[in-house]
């Protein structure tokens, strides 16, 4: 796994340093024409040209995107579930072992004592407490690992963050408006220089490449339903309230 990940960042590397070169070429193409007084238009081409590849790119992953934005509204959901039931439970998972046993020690007659006329019937309400904390901790693994798989694309749009790409959304729709409309660069005149063309495109060819390697692997819901699925069965799973768990208690004296 971890040599095809190494694979995959070579060549993702490699078509990064192509891209850099393929700007150097027209770098050079640039000072050329800087002498024949056609700097503006080339520069206009040159920047309507990588916009429209990063509009391109970026509407092609948005749905990817969208993906991980609705696995993280889950696991958001899921986690104050799970501190909800962390409260709910108190000390009951660790005693609960501890009655199961002492139910299975007790005569009819003792359990009768108790109001408990069907032992096995008893055991069960007291297990529902065992296979309820197992369910809680099978989501809190689950979104554990969903979050471990999501940390490469937070990484990565946190650097988009630093390039001012404050929010993907106003991104999208900025990268939009720049590729359709002609006249944002129109005005650019041979005053530039090739140097500062260079680097600015260094700076379009950089936010391109990070778009285009978002993902190693495009993200799907199979993950998302896997966690849904434990998450509502957590959620519509009941236990004895705390008026029967303190009458079951009183059997451990």
């Amino acid at each position: 796994m971890l040599n095809n990940l190494h694979k995959q960042k070579l060549q993702i590397d490699n078509v990064y340093l192509a891209e850099l070169q393929k700007a150097h070429r027209l770098t050079q193409r640039i000072e050329f024409l800087e002498n024949q007084s056609v700097i503006g238009d080339t520069i206009t081409q040159a920047k309507e040209s990588i916009w429209m590849e990063i509009n391109e790119a970026i509407t092609d992953i948005w749905p990817s995107i969208e993906i991980i934005f609705e696995q993280d509204e889950l696991v958001q959901r899921a986690k104050e579930v799970i501190a909800d039931v962390k409260k709910e439970f108190g000390l009951k998972p660790g005693k609960a072992n501890t009655l199961i046993r002492v139910l299975n020690t007790k005569t009819k007659d003792e359990l009768e004592e108790y109001n408990i006329e069907d032992r096995t019937k008893t055991i069960l309400e007291v297990r529902r407490i065992l296979t309820k904390e197992n369910l809680m901790l099978q989501l809190e693994n689950k979104c554990h690992n969903f979050e471990s798989s999501n940390r490469r694309f937070h990484k990565k749009i946190f650097v988009l963050h630093k390039k001012d790409c404050l929010d993907l959304e106003q991104y999208q729709r900025k990268l939009y408006s720049i590729a359709t409309d002609k006249s944002i660069f129109s005005k650019i005149k041979g005053t530039i220089t090739s140097k500062a063309f260079m680097e600015g495109l260094i700076y379009d060819l950089f936010i391109k490449h990070e778009i285009n390697h978002l993902f190693l692997v495009k993200p799907t819901f199979q993950k998302y339903t896997e966690v849904d699925e434990t998450f509502r069965k957590l959620v519509k799973y009941t236990i004895p309230d705390e008026e029967r768990w303190e009458e079951l208690r009183k059997l451990m004296g």
